[in-house]
């Protein structure tokens, strides 16, 4: 009987102690909306990470900086000025816009071509895109035309 009381006491000492180590961490639920859709990001709160409020508010102001920087739909974005510069001298655009036309390049080259960043007249031209246009299927000499402009012609 003495066995079995030990045997319980230590059984009793070791539920209690693993159930004060048992996992008490916060989770952080942020959300928000950008560039006509929503995201939601969850995290464990740690020592050291920046309050809610700071983090929600770094992710509002980074996101809206690559729209700002990337948005087609802006029509005073860098990719948009780009998407319109008619000259043969050099358009300056930020480091961040850099990275991301080398990695799109580079995953165009790595799917041959699967990833088209030039296909902004035809997306256009069905109606997908930042320019208003009718509802309505496109002529194929329509088509063709938005195809010469996209790297689809070479």
């Amino acid at each position: 009987m003495k066995m079995f009381l030990s045997r319980a006491l230590m059984m009793l000492v070791l539920a209690v102690t693993l159930s004060a180590c048992s996992d008490q961490r916060e989770l952080i639920h942020l959300n928000g909306a950008t560039m006509g859709t929503y995201y939601s990001i969850k995290l464990i709160k740690q020592e050291g990470l920046p309050s809610a409020d700071e983090l929600q508010a770094e992710i509002d102001r980074r996101l809206e900086l690559v729209n700002d920087q990337m948005s087609t739909y802006r029509k005073h974005s860098e990719l948009s000025q780009f998407n319109q510069h008619r000259s043969s001298e050099p358009f300056p655009v930020s480091a961040d816009t850099a990275k991301v036309v080398k990695e799109a390049l580079r995953l165009s080259k790595m799917t041959d071509g699967a990833l088209d960043v030039t296909v902004g007249p035809i997306v256009n031209l069905w109606s997908f895109g930042p320019e208003a246009r009718p509802e309505r299927t496109p002529t194929d000499a329509e088509l063709l035309s938005a195809a010469k402009k996209s790297a689809l012609s070479t």
